[in-house]
């Protein structure tokens, strides 16, 4: 059984002007592990907003690549979080890929949310008012 790499973020939906957060946990091995995430297209990144605990390794947060590289060691977990801005207008799948290597093993991990989606209303009917 492999150790546990795991990505989600905070929405399935979004629209214009939202903030999501992404999340990656990372189980340590006790060898050196890599995270580089570029930010998805249809986002911005939300400056400083990325932070990684417990604060070990080099984290580094550009406008559009996110990435931390240390040594976590065997059976600790690291979580490492971002938020981006929805900055598409129009129906679009945000589609985030991180690559994660915790050592041992090279993945790469998704989360996708749907901006800006169609929605749909059903009218209320009531009966006997």
């Amino acid at each position: 059984l492999s150790p546990k790499m795991e990505k989600s973020v905070n929405s399935a939906t979004a629209d214009h002007g939202e903030v999501l957060t992404y999340t990656i946990s990372l189980a340590g091995t006790g060898a050196t592990a890599t995270i580089s995430d570029p930010v998805p297209a249809g986002t911005t990144y939300v400056p400083h907003s990325a932070q990684v605990e417990p604060q070990i390794g080099d984290l580094a947060d550009a406008s559009n690549l996110i990435s931390w590289t240390g040594v976590l060691t065997d059976g600790h977990y690291l979580k490492l979080t971002f938020a981006v801005t929805v900055t598409v207008e129009e129906p679009f799948a945000i589609v985030n890929r991180a690559a994660v290597n915790n050592g041992e093993e090279n993945r790469e991990l998704t989360a996708t949310t749907i901006a800006n989606a169609f929605k749909v209303y059903l009218p209320i009917i009531l009966r006997g008012w």
